[in-house]
């Protein structure tokens, strides 16, 4: 078959070495990312008629840039979470934190009927040490085999029911805790669809330990207000400073450790430079860089992903 190929602009014509040295695959990922920046200039992303657009962009552009991908905080879109008790937070802290971890192993895949699960292996220290937390310690041990234990109490992944069937399949139906040599190991079955599931915000690992209860709380309100479809964040400063009932100098920290999230999420490129501080009045103020003192005076911020 005989063809003409005519390249007359420079930027793609910079790419034809790849496609005359039959490097197709690095050709095309050329081409897709020429064309995804020439897209981001000229669109306006952040709007809502395009909220689709943002979706599939985050699943096909990788939004960790500075560090590998297997090394962060994973999260979806979340919806308001009803979690009344440091317990609860720390839970479902811990079970993104486990998520995150899945990334990291290898499985194999098993069939129940129609429903595939990843089965995977590893051992307990090595989720202790992928969170930060002391894998000696005695406390922390117990602390992840109890919490290896509720993940069954998670409500069912997939559920299906019509005249002629009923099917419900849960995310982790099978737990196996061994202890060999002093040393616990879990073999668990994890729903293939929850393995595979393409995590649309990656966080740096700044994210995935916490220090004290006070960055927890911190850091799962910064991924609540993150995770959202458009571009526009929002952290409501005052009414999360506002739960805290602390002495002047604790509450000095807990700002401080929030303005070191945010120049963390700057750093890793996953935020623009520019902050809006929303105050009370209904006016605004735009700011490149953030101190306790701005958001002690602000109602809310305002942050850009960038993506």
């Amino acid at each position: 078959m005989e063809f003409e190929l005519e390249i007359k602009k420079g930027v793609i014509k910079s790419y034809q070495d790849f496609l005359f040295s039959d490097s197709l695959e690095e050709f095309e990922g050329k081409l897709v990312n020429h064309y995804y920046k020439q897209l981001k200039k000229s669109l306006v992303l952040d709007s809502s008629y395009l909220n689709w657009l943002l979706v599939g962009l985050r699943k096909i552009v990788p939004t960790q840039k500075s560090e590998n991908q297997s090394n962060s905080l994973v999260s979806s879109y979340l919806n308001e979470n009803n979690l009344d008790s440091f317990f609860q937070k720390e839970q479902f802290f811990k079970l993104i934190q486990f998520l995150s971890f899945l990334r990291t192993l290898g499985y194999s895949i098993q069939f129940l009927d129609n429903q595939a699960y990843c089965v995977i292996e590893f051992a307990v220290m090595d989720f202790i040490n992928f969170t930060g937390s002391n894998a000696r310690s005695t406390y922390q041990r117990t602390k992840a085999l109890e919490f290896f234990a509720s993940l069954q109490e998670i409500k069912p992944l997939i559920q299906k029911f019509s005249n002629n069937e009923f099917q419900r399949s849960v995310m982790f139906p099978y737990l196996k805790l061994k202890k060999q040599n002093r040393r616990w190991t879990i073999r668990m079955a994890v729903g293939e669809e929850l393995y595979f599931y393409q995590y649309p915000f990656l966080f740096p690992n700044y994210f995935i330990s916490y220090q004290n209860k006070y960055d927890l709380e911190i850091k799962l309100q910064l991924i609540e207000s993150f995770s959202t479809v458009g571009l526009e964040k929002r952290f409501p400063v005052r009414n999360f400073l506002n739960q805290f009932s602390v002495p002047n100098k604790e509450l000095k920290k807990i700002k401080k450790q929030l303005v070191d999230s945010f120049s963390t999420l700057k750093g890793s490129e996953l935020i623009e430079n520019e902050f809006s501080l929303n105050y009370k009045n209904g006016s605004s103020k735009k700011v490149e860089d953030l101190t306790s003192i701005m958001i002690s005076k602000s109602e809310s911020l305002s942050f850009w992903e960038k993506i």
